[in-house]
């Protein structure tokens, strides 16, 4: 059978098909067109450092769902939360819960985690014992003095067994809150920079990595280390109310990318902990 014009029915039939599917791809094209178009380029803020190098992966990988991360840099703690507050970044990457919750109440703002990201793990070092079965009684134990450290360091000793806490203090203990040390263990506390010069002082000492790594005390060497799964992992912060926005959650989609897991453990060789 023909048509008019010389065309066979197949031939017609394949015409048909070829248009349908050419305006069935046009109407995926506009579609896409439109979800990208409509993603909207997120600011966030940044303290210099690992979180810069990690945000670097982190926006190749966004780039793929048409999300632009603006990454927008500050030099201290106190101007970037503000920043936030005040609308002029979208969310910032830099803080563990636990602060977030301090500032909030501190200065009044209205700020939430949305995601976590990594952990820099605190641990405990020593030169002169390779166990903590082996602590003697009445050994020094050198630990951070900023309160959000210091808790730390504590619940790790209280979870070792090493020392008992009060129960009721377990949120964000301090040393007057030890209730049971059966070692008789002399407490000191130094700026936490300054921890690894004090090696040869302190039978272990409780020291951030990101300090002890500087001095060239490796994650593997420590006695006791806080796990990725830590209440202190640092977050991604926005401003209550707005954790649904689509950008933010491509945001953390990209974070939580395979991609920046492998960086994470590649790179910085467990002195930084992917948190998810």
């Amino acid at each position: 059978l023909r048509l008019h014009g010389g065309f066979s029915m197949s031939n017609r039939k394949l015409a048909i098909l070829l248009v349908s599917l050419l305006v069935v791809m046009i109407g995926i094209g506009y579609a896409v067109a439109i979800m990208t178009s409509t993603v909207k380029p997120i600011k966030v803020g940044i303290v210099a450092g690992p979180h810069e190098d990690i945000l670097k992966v982190v926006q190749n990988v966004a780039e793929k769902d048409g999300l632009h991360i603006q990454v927008v840099k500050f030099n201290d703690y106190v101007k970037i939360n503000e920043a936030l507050a005040n609308e002029k970044i979208d969310a910032n990457i830099f803080q563990p819960e636990a602060y977030l919750t301090t500032v909030n109440k501190d200065r009044g703002f209205k700020l939430q985690a949305a995601a976590k990201t990594v952990l820099f793990p605190l641990g405990f070092y020593s030169k002169k014992i390779s166990s903590l079965n082996d602590l003697p009684r009445g050994a020094v134990v050198a630990l951070p003095q900023d309160p959000i450290s210091l808790s730390r360091a504590l619940l790790l000793l209280h979870k070792s067994g090493v020392i008992a806490l009060r129960q009721d203090a377990l949120t964000s203990p301090t040393l007057e809150d030890i209730q049971g040390n059966p070692l008789g263990l002399v407490f000191k506390t130094a700026m936490a920079n300054t921890l690894p010069r004090h090696m040869e002082d302190a039978h272990i000492l409780g020291i951030p990595s990101g300090y002890a790594f500087s001095y060239g005390l490796a994650p593997n060497k420590a006695l006791l280390m806080e796990p990725a799964s830590s209440a202190y992992a640092h977050v991604i912060a926005v401003r209550e109310g707005e954790t649904d926005n689509r950008s933010l959650q491509l945001l953390i989609k990209a974070y939580h990318s395979p991609e920046v897991r492998n960086y994470i453990e590649e790179h910085f060789q467990g002195t930084i902990l992917p948190a998810w």
